[in-house]
């Protein structure tokens, strides 16, 4: 029960203030990330920490960890998203060619820029994607805030070495 002048969290015992100074100790704020070349690493599909490894393990599929430097990167959610922004930017582009085609009197009719609009947007989309998750990563979105406070109770991987597989040195069969 609180006491007559107490406010919630004043007191001492379990949910007191504790340590020096009498407020609670506030948690160190991660190392900032600079969106701007996250973003470009994942434009080009590689990792947005290191810049090295590859982003992509096949077609859409984005790796668990990269292969170079192992940094988590299955917290992306950038699935729905990257289809929204690949259409979204291929109309842009269309749009815009449809207007330039007009200004250059070269009269094309709309059925000639659909299967335009969606093979530039199927172009897009593995770029998206790769920016999409270099932004996350970068801002330390769905779960990308937690990866390096993981890392130190994770195993250490060595680079190089294939994923579940472990390597261990086969015994020597010679007979004595």
């Amino acid at each position: 029960m609180l006491r007559t002048g107490e406010r919630h969290g004043t007191g001492g015992g379990r949910h007191g203030v504790s340590g020096p100074g009498g407020g609670r100790a506030r948690p160190v704020e991660p190392a900032r990330r600079p969106w701007l070349p996250a973003l470009l690493r994942g434009l080009g599909g590689h990792c947005p920490a290191c810049g090295a490894g590859a982003l992509f393990a096949r077609g859409l599929q984005v790796n668990n960890h990269c292969p170079n430097c192992g940094e988590d990167l299955y917290h992306h959610r950038a699935n729905r998203l990257s289809w929204l922004l690949a259409g979204f930017v291929g109309v842009q582009v269309v749009l815009a060619l449809m207007w330039l085609s007009h200004v250059a009197a070269l009269s094309l009719p709309l059925a000639y820029w659909v299967p335009v609009w969606a093979a530039f947007s199927f172009l897009l989309l593995r770029p998206a994607k790769g920016a999409i998750v270099g932004l996350q990563w970068a801002l330390r979105l769905h779960g990308f805030q937690y990866a390096a406070m993981c890392r130190p109770y994770r195993a250490a991987r060595q680079r190089g070495q294939a994923r579940g597989k472990a390597t261990r040195e086969v015994p020597d069969r010679k007979a004595a």
